[in-house]
């Protein structure tokens, strides 16, 4: 029994792996062929950190702008507002193809928060 179990592994493995598309392996960096940027916004709208963000600004109250080294317009977008107890972000792609506009709230009501901003592209 041990050996028909075995070679039922390796079987499955097998076929997996040699059927596989090549759109599912993972790049050469094991990110799946996906570029994986990040930035880190003060309340203020100073660009903290990053990667592949080249700056972010502040418009109004709660309202920012993060621009990327790329286009992102066609990428997923997900933000988390640091000590996120209560509040909120959103985020929604510009009209220029490199910038996603975020907007943070607290208690369903705009305000300044720093937030980390996470895009995923495909290559």
């Amino acid at each position: 029994m041990q050996n028909f179990r075995l070679a039922t592994y390796a079987a499955l493995v097998t076929f997996f792996a040699t059927s596989t598309p090549t759109s599912l392996k993972a790049a050469p960096d094991n990110t799946l062929g996906m570029a994986i940027m990040f930035a880190y916004v003060g309340a203020d709208g100073t660009l903290q950190n990053g990667s592949g963000a080249t700056g972010a600004s502040r418009g109004s109250l709660g309202g920012y702008r993060v621009t990327f080294d790329r286009d992102v317009s066609n990428c997923g977008y997900s933000a988390t507002v640091y000590n996120s107890i209560g509040r909120t972000a959103v985020v929604m792609p510009s009209d220029n193809n490199a910038t996603v506009i975020v907007a943070t709230s607290t208690s369903q009501n705009l305000s300044d928060n720093n937030f980390y901003l996470l895009v995923y592209c495909t290559r």
